[in-house]
């Protein structure tokens, strides 16, 4: 898996499960998860493995990327954690494909764990921004 995500519509949200057995937690309309109510939904397994407690909900919309998955849909999907400028803001998900040039140079220059097949796909969205500039 390269990605295990979901974006809640109603909450405008990205929440992102990164690493085996992250349980990630959430509500459709942002209020914390009360476990005993039955108020929440769940993604977990990171890069290794899917697990969640829904299956089509018209309000989450699967934002799940796998080895398999084709360049445009990954472009389309891909999302990056950023602490904004300062690194000191709280962790929010942004997609990819909004990032500005500069930060997308500076992802594949300091980030060398990330997956090749995504390394590819970050260069090939800037070559395409350099063809559409010239």
């Amino acid at each position: 898996m390269i990605q295990n995500a979901v974006y809640v519509v109603p909450t405008e949200k990205y929440y992102v499960s990164v690493n085996r057995h992250d349980l990630v937690t959430f509500t459709l309309d942002g209020t914390a998860p009360n476990l005993n109510s039955g108020n929440y939904f769940f993604i977990e397994g990171g890069h290794d493995y899917r697990r969640c407690n829904f299956k089509f909900h018209p309000e989450i919309m699967d934002f799940s990327l796998y080895e398999d998955s084709s360049d445009d849909e990954i472009y389309d999907k891909l999302l990056w954690g950023s602490r904004g400028t300062t690194g000191k803001e709280p962790l929010q998900y942004v997609l990819l494909k909004n990032l500005n040039t500069e930060h997308m140079n500076a992802i594949l220059s300091t980030q060398p764990h990330i997956d090749q097949h995504v390394r590819n796909v970050i260069a090939k969205a800037l070559l395409n921004r350099t063809k559409e500039v010239n």
